[in-house]
Protein backbone atom coordinates (compact mmCIF):
# COMPACT_ATOMS: atom_id res chain seq x y z
CA UNK A 1 0.00 0.00 0.00
CA UNK A 2 1.41 3.34 -1.06
CA UNK A 3 1.10 5.86 1.42
CA UNK A 4 1.41 9.74 1.82
CA UNK A 5 0.75 12.63 4.00
CA UNK A 6 -1.59 14.54 1.82
CA UNK A 7 0.52 17.77 2.98
CA UNK A 8 3.20 16.44 1.50
CA UNK A 9 1.62 15.70 -2.25
CA UNK A 10 4.30 16.39 -4.89
CA UNK A 11 3.38 19.28 -7.36
CA UNK A 12 2.83 17.27 -10.18
CA UNK A 13 0.32 15.09 -8.41
CA UNK A 14 -2.14 15.38 -11.66
CA UNK A 15 0.39 14.95 -13.98
CA UNK A 16 -0.99 11.08 -14.52
CA UNK A 17 -3.43 12.87 -17.10
CA UNK A 18 -0.81 14.18 -19.50
CA UNK A 19 -0.93 12.09 -22.81
CA UNK A 20 2.19 9.62 -23.39
CA UNK A 21 4.45 10.05 -26.28
CA UNK A 22 5.20 6.65 -25.55
CA UNK A 23 4.00 3.51 -27.70
CA UNK A 24 1.54 1.58 -26.18
CA UNK A 25 0.40 -1.85 -26.99
CA UNK A 26 -2.87 -3.56 -27.68
CA UNK A 27 -1.06 -7.08 -27.37
CA UNK A 28 1.41 -8.89 -25.77
CA UNK A 29 3.30 -9.84 -28.98
CA UNK A 30 3.17 -6.11 -29.86
CA UNK A 31 4.77 -5.57 -26.26
CA UNK A 32 7.55 -7.89 -26.63
CA UNK A 33 8.86 -6.80 -30.02
CA UNK A 34 8.61 -3.39 -30.11
CA UNK A 35 11.34 -0.93 -29.59
CA UNK A 36 10.33 -0.76 -25.93
CA UNK A 37 10.24 -4.16 -25.31
CA UNK A 38 12.86 -4.28 -22.31
CA UNK A 39 10.28 -1.76 -20.33
CA UNK A 40 7.21 -3.62 -21.15
CA UNK A 41 8.89 -6.48 -20.44
CA UNK A 42 9.67 -4.84 -16.85
CA UNK A 43 6.27 -4.30 -16.45
CA UNK A 44 4.62 -7.81 -17.28
CA UNK A 45 7.43 -9.60 -14.85
CA UNK A 46 6.19 -7.33 -12.13
CA UNK A 47 2.44 -8.52 -12.60
CA UNK A 48 3.19 -11.84 -12.81
CA UNK A 49 5.26 -11.13 -9.39
CA UNK A 50 1.93 -9.81 -8.03
CA UNK A 51 -0.06 -12.62 -8.91
CA UNK A 52 3.02 -14.88 -7.30
CA UNK A 53 2.81 -13.11 -4.12
CA UNK A 54 -1.17 -13.29 -4.15
CA UNK A 55 -0.96 -17.34 -5.33
CA UNK A 56 -4.08 -16.13 -7.53
CA UNK A 57 -3.77 -19.38 -9.32
CA UNK A 58 -3.19 -23.25 -9.47
CA UNK A 59 -2.45 -25.10 -12.16
CA UNK A 60 -4.93 -28.12 -13.42
CA UNK A 61 -5.51 -30.53 -15.57
CA UNK A 62 -8.02 -29.16 -18.24
CA UNK A 63 -11.60 -29.42 -16.77
CA UNK A 64 -13.81 -31.88 -18.68
CA UNK A 65 -17.33 -30.62 -19.63
CA UNK A 66 -16.72 -27.18 -18.20
CA UNK A 67 -18.69 -24.47 -20.23
CA UNK A 68 -17.35 -21.70 -19.00
CA UNK A 69 -13.81 -20.85 -19.53
CA UNK A 70 -12.67 -17.86 -19.98
CA UNK A 71 -10.15 -16.20 -21.42
CA UNK A 72 -7.35 -13.34 -20.45
CA UNK A 73 -5.89 -10.43 -22.12
CA UNK A 74 -2.98 -7.96 -21.56
CA UNK A 75 -3.44 -4.15 -21.10
CA UNK A 76 -0.98 -1.99 -21.28
CA UNK A 77 -0.67 1.89 -20.37
CA UNK A 78 1.34 4.65 -19.21
CA UNK A 79 1.43 6.52 -16.11
CA UNK A 80 3.18 9.23 -14.42
CA UNK A 81 4.81 8.84 -10.95
CA UNK A 82 5.34 11.01 -8.09
CA UNK A 83 8.35 12.14 -9.76
CA UNK A 84 7.19 12.83 -12.92
CA UNK A 85 8.48 10.21 -15.08
CA UNK A 86 6.42 7.93 -17.25
CA UNK A 87 6.32 4.06 -15.91
CA UNK A 88 4.99 1.72 -18.03
CA UNK A 89 2.29 -0.87 -16.95
CA UNK A 90 0.97 -3.68 -17.35
CA UNK A 91 -2.17 -5.27 -15.94
CA UNK A 92 -3.50 -9.00 -17.01
CA UNK A 93 -7.06 -9.04 -16.77
CA UNK A 94 -10.30 -11.65 -17.05
CA UNK A 95 -12.03 -11.12 -20.45
CA UNK A 96 -15.26 -10.62 -17.59
CA UNK A 97 -17.96 -9.93 -20.62
CA UNK A 98 -17.78 -14.04 -21.27
CA UNK A 99 -18.17 -14.93 -17.42
CA UNK A 100 -21.57 -16.93 -17.64
CA UNK A 101 -21.29 -18.05 -13.72
CA UNK A 102 -24.54 -17.47 -12.13
CA UNK A 103 -23.98 -14.39 -9.08
CA UNK A 104 -26.46 -13.27 -6.83
CA UNK A 105 -26.95 -9.74 -7.40
CA UNK A 106 -25.53 -8.37 -3.49
CA UNK A 107 -22.45 -10.62 -5.36
CA UNK A 108 -21.56 -8.22 -8.39
CA UNK A 109 -22.06 -4.98 -6.90
CA UNK A 110 -19.42 -3.02 -4.33
CA UNK A 111 -19.98 0.37 -2.88
CA UNK A 112 -17.95 3.44 -3.36
CA UNK A 113 -17.74 6.83 -0.97
CA UNK A 114 -19.98 9.28 -1.67
CA UNK A 115 -18.70 12.61 -2.75
CA UNK A 116 -20.77 14.08 -0.35
CA UNK A 117 -19.40 11.98 2.05
CA UNK A 118 -15.09 12.81 1.20
CA UNK A 119 -16.29 17.02 1.66
CA UNK A 120 -17.40 15.68 5.30
CA UNK A 121 -14.64 14.32 5.94
CA UNK A 122 -12.13 17.09 4.51
CA UNK A 123 -14.58 19.54 6.72
CA UNK A 124 -14.15 17.61 10.27
CA UNK A 125 -10.50 17.21 9.62
CA UNK A 126 -10.28 21.00 8.88
CA UNK A 127 -12.64 21.74 12.19
CA UNK A 128 -10.95 18.98 14.23
CA UNK A 129 -7.25 19.42 13.57
CA UNK A 130 -6.78 16.52 12.41
CA UNK A 131 -4.20 15.31 10.29
CA UNK A 132 -4.93 14.22 6.57
CA UNK A 133 -3.33 11.14 4.53
CA UNK A 134 -4.18 9.34 1.51
CA UNK A 135 -3.58 5.61 0.57
CA UNK A 136 -2.85 3.90 -2.42
CA UNK A 137 -3.45 -0.38 -2.44
CA UNK A 138 -1.39 -1.92 -5.04
CA UNK A 139 -3.37 -4.29 -6.93
CA UNK A 140 -6.27 -4.25 -4.80
CA UNK A 141 -8.71 -6.72 -6.15
CA UNK A 142 -5.83 -9.83 -6.13
CA UNK A 143 -6.71 -9.72 -2.40
CA UNK A 144 -9.93 -11.15 -2.88
CA UNK A 145 -11.01 -14.43 -2.71
CA UNK A 146 -12.93 -16.53 -4.83
CA UNK A 147 -10.82 -20.58 -4.32
CA UNK A 148 -14.80 -21.64 -3.43
CA UNK A 149 -16.33 -20.10 -6.90
CA UNK A 150 -14.52 -22.61 -9.46
CA UNK A 151 -13.87 -20.46 -11.86
CA UNK A 152 -11.38 -21.15 -14.58
CA UNK A 153 -8.91 -19.35 -17.31
CA UNK A 154 -7.26 -20.53 -20.63
CA UNK A 155 -3.79 -20.06 -19.97
CA UNK A 156 -2.69 -17.62 -21.60
CA UNK A 157 0.07 -17.95 -24.03
CA UNK A 158 2.87 -15.64 -21.92
CA UNK A 159 3.02 -18.66 -19.52
CA UNK A 160 4.05 -21.08 -21.95
CA UNK A 161 2.26 -23.80 -20.56
CA UNK A 162 0.26 -26.67 -22.61
CA UNK A 163 -3.10 -24.45 -23.16
CA UNK A 164 -4.48 -28.23 -24.82
CA UNK A 165 -4.09 -29.99 -21.27
CA UNK A 166 -3.99 -27.41 -18.68
CA UNK A 167 -6.07 -24.70 -17.29
CA UNK A 168 -5.98 -22.08 -14.44
CA UNK A 169 -8.16 -22.48 -11.20
CA UNK A 170 -8.43 -18.99 -9.40
CA UNK A 171 -7.64 -18.98 -5.99
CA UNK A 172 -7.44 -14.86 -6.02
CA UNK A 173 -9.73 -12.56 -7.86
CA UNK A 174 -8.54 -10.84 -10.81
CA UNK A 175 -9.46 -7.59 -12.57
CA UNK A 176 -12.23 -7.95 -14.98
CA UNK A 177 -14.36 -10.30 -13.36
CA UNK A 178 -17.55 -9.36 -11.89
CA UNK A 179 -17.16 -10.88 -8.59
CA UNK A 180 -13.71 -8.89 -7.73
CA UNK A 181 -15.04 -5.47 -6.67
CA UNK A 182 -17.13 -7.12 -4.00
CA UNK A 183 -14.54 -9.53 -2.71
CA UNK A 184 -11.84 -7.14 -2.54
CA UNK A 185 -14.32 -4.43 -0.67
CA UNK A 186 -14.91 -7.50 1.94
CA UNK A 187 -11.74 -8.23 2.42
CA UNK A 188 -10.69 -4.30 3.14
CA UNK A 189 -13.75 -4.37 5.25
CA UNK A 190 -13.10 -7.06 7.58
CA UNK A 191 -9.54 -5.93 7.99
CA UNK A 192 -10.95 -2.47 9.05
CA UNK A 193 -13.21 -3.97 11.62
CA UNK A 194 -10.87 -5.78 13.34
CA UNK A 195 -8.71 -2.78 13.71
CA UNK A 196 -12.18 -1.44 15.56
CA UNK A 197 -13.28 0.74 13.05
CA UNK A 198 -17.06 0.71 12.96
CA UNK A 199 -18.94 1.13 9.26
CA UNK A 200 -21.04 4.36 8.82
CA UNK A 201 -25.06 3.43 8.57
CA UNK A 202 -24.93 6.64 6.10
CA UNK A 203 -21.86 5.47 3.23
CA UNK A 204 -20.88 2.05 3.14
CA UNK A 205 -17.56 3.51 2.37
CA UNK A 206 -17.21 5.10 5.44
CA UNK A 207 -15.36 3.95 8.52
CA UNK A 208 -15.56 5.34 11.94
CA UNK A 209 -13.17 4.51 15.02
CA UNK A 210 -13.83 6.48 18.53
CA UNK A 211 -11.89 6.14 21.48
CA UNK A 212 -11.94 6.42 25.08
CA UNK A 213 -10.28 9.08 25.14
CA UNK A 214 -12.24 11.15 22.60
CA UNK A 215 -10.26 10.66 20.02
CA UNK A 216 -11.79 10.08 16.47
CA UNK A 217 -10.40 8.76 13.43
CA UNK A 218 -12.33 8.42 9.42
CA UNK A 219 -11.42 6.32 6.87
CA UNK A 220 -13.35 6.93 3.68
CA UNK A 221 -12.83 3.94 0.98
CA UNK A 222 -12.86 4.85 -2.48
CA UNK A 223 -12.16 1.04 -4.78
CA UNK A 224 -8.83 1.19 -3.83
CA UNK A 225 -8.07 4.54 -3.01
CA UNK A 226 -8.16 5.69 0.92
CA UNK A 227 -8.86 9.19 2.85
CA UNK A 228 -8.10 8.76 6.09
CA UNK A 229 -7.45 11.54 9.24
CA UNK A 230 -7.31 11.31 12.57
CA UNK A 231 -7.03 13.65 15.91
CA UNK A 232 -5.00 10.55 17.75
CA UNK A 233 -1.87 10.65 17.15
CA UNK A 234 -1.52 6.52 18.01
CA UNK A 235 -3.97 5.59 15.37
CA UNK A 236 -2.06 7.92 12.81
CA UNK A 237 0.98 5.80 13.14
CA UNK A 238 -0.37 2.91 13.60
CA UNK A 239 -3.60 2.61 11.27
CA UNK A 240 -1.31 3.57 7.93
CA UNK A 241 1.62 1.20 9.51
CA UNK A 242 -1.11 -1.93 10.02
CA UNK A 243 -3.24 -1.42 6.71
CA UNK A 244 0.82 -1.06 4.85
CA UNK A 245 1.55 -4.47 6.47
CA UNK A 246 -1.82 -6.52 5.49
CA UNK A 247 -2.17 -4.46 1.93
Amino acid sequence: MAYAAIQNFPSNFRKEERKSSHFIPKTHQQAITCKFANEWNKAIEKEFDSHANHNTRDVVNYPQGKPNIMNTKWIFTIKIDNEGNEVAKARLVVVGCADKNQYIQTETFSPVCHVDTIQIVLSCAQKYNMKLAVMDVVTAYLYGKVSDDNIYLRIPASLNLDCSKLALKLNSAMYGLKISGKRWHDTFTKELTEMGFTRSNVDRCLFIKKKSDHTTSFLAVYVDDVLFCSNSEFDREQVPARLSKKF
